[in-house]
């Protein structure tokens, strides 16, 4: 206390010197106890990890069982001290988006696992636990759910796409308008799906094809007129903010497409029945649309392990004689993405950052921005993708080649699927 600094003078010097002694031993703090399982790692892992590693989780091992924790303790905390676990997302001090408190692990978190390791992995008390409340990792309580009309097996025999196969399928939402206010997929067979993507099609515009229960191939052509969601592994429900919808049905149908990918021969004869679930508002909101921006052009060179490209959209090339509302953007590449970055140059130069991170083709997010920006006329949309084309990348399907845009899981793509509302908040 620098009021006290004048005594100092006065005060005998054998208290003094042992007070310098205590201070090297902490002055008489109180000794700071080790972090222990149950009151400071068990909350961490049901904050940002049970999500995926729990029974029939996406992640290996059931990480709400203490003794699995255990026996996992050193791999865990390798994985957490190296960052590669919880997967990359989108930092949030670039533009900070719903639940990233328990998608974003920061560093002090970190520390505390690696802390408790080196402290010989104390339990302490059941009681200290603090009771940290898991977030849902399904649509609570959906009203409309809309599946394939059977159970479908790949085959995986188009010889000029190995591995691969896209399959579309109807779906009838009914001849009435719902007012769609969340949506979340309802995966078969998570080893089989590498995306879910629905659109909209006129019901005029059904062809005989299109009726059989086991779909069409679509690889080349989806059809449809409008994109209303889409998805990939790693993806968290979607739910709309107060006084927004979608709509489906009426004058139109949807349409299923899925993109199945054979990444294991024990894969193979593997059937799936996928589709989605949504929750409704018996009136309509402020409309939301969902806007893909993408770069087609690119070619990453074989063995380039850091190649970077990307685009820019003008407010004006959207033809909208209104500003936009930024909800939320959905990036996606294939298993050689490894970064990403999206943000508004403003017209008067200032520049909104909306979307910046690592990419993990198994954990791809949809960000709903807490705050959400506006794009207005004379501003543009930067965006940009990172890939990895090396044979160092753990990702890499066979030897590098030349890679360009393409639909097959071993081509890659960039897109950022933005969910927008016309006019101001």
């Amino acid at each position: 206390d620098h009021r006290d600094l004048h005594s100092f003078p006065t005060r005998r010097s054998s208290d003094l010197t042992a007070c310098v002694a205590l201070m090297a031993v902490g002055c008489g703090t109180p000794k700071e106890e080790p972090p222990t399982f149950h009151a400071d790692v068990r909350p961490l892992l049901d904050q940002h990890c049970v999500r995926c590693h729990q029974e029939d989780g996406l992640g290996v091992g059931d990480w709400t069982d203490d003794q699995i924790v255990d026996a996992f303790a050193d791999l865990i905390a390798d994985r957490v001290e190296t960052g590669a676990m919880p997967p990359a997302v989108s930092e949030p001090e670039c533009r900070d988006y719903v639940g990233s408190d328990v998608l974003y692990v920061p560093q002090e978190s970190r520390d505390i696992v690696s802390q408790w390791i080196a402290a010989g992995r104390p339990m302490g008390d059941p009681a200290d636990n603090p009771g940290v409340v898991v977030g849902d990792v399904d649509l609570v309580d959906p009203d409309v759910t809309l599946m394939m009309p059977v159970a479908y097996t790949p085959t995986f025999t188009d010889p000029e796409n190995p591995g691969n196969e896209y399959r579309c399928f109807l779906a009838d939402p009914g001849s009435e308008e719902i007012f769609v206010t969340g949506m979340d997929p309802v995966i078969g067979t998570d080893s089989l799906v590498h995306h879910v993507v629905l659109n909209t099609l006129d019901r005029s515009d059904i062809s005989d094809e299109m009726l059989a229960d086991d779909g069409w191939n679509c690889i080349d052509d989806m059809d449809g007129d409008n994109m209303l969601a889409g998805w990939a592994p790693g993806a968290l429900p979607v739910e709309f903010p107060d006084d927004y919808t979608m709509t489906m049905g009426g004058s139109k149908v949807l349409i299923i497409q899925m993109h199945y990918f054979q990444a294991n021969p024990e894969d193979s004869g593997k059937s799936d029945l996928s589709g989605y679930s949504f929750t409704t508002s018996e009136t309509p909101g402020r409309p939301l649309y969902l806007v893909p921006l993408g770069d087609f052009s690119f070619n990453i060179p074989a063995g380039d392990a850091s190649y970077t490209s990307g685009g820019r959209i003008r407010h004006s090339d959207l033809g909208v004689p209104v500003g936009l509302e930024i909800h939320s953007i959905f990036p996606h590449m294939h298993r050689l993405g490894t970064g990403y970055n999206v943000s508004i140059e403003h017209a008067d130069g200032t520049e909104t950052c909306l979307v910046n991170g690592r990419y993990d083709f198994d954990n791809q997010l949809t960000y709903q921005f807490a705050d959400r920006p506006m794009f207005e006329d004379g501003d543009r949309v930067n965006f940009t993708c990172e890939w990895d084309n090396s044979a160092d990348n753990e990702n890499q399907v066979g030897e590098p080649k030349d890679t360009q845009y393409g639909e097959r899981t071993d081509e890659e793509m960039c897109f950022f699927f933005t969910l927008v509302s016309p006019g101001a908040p």
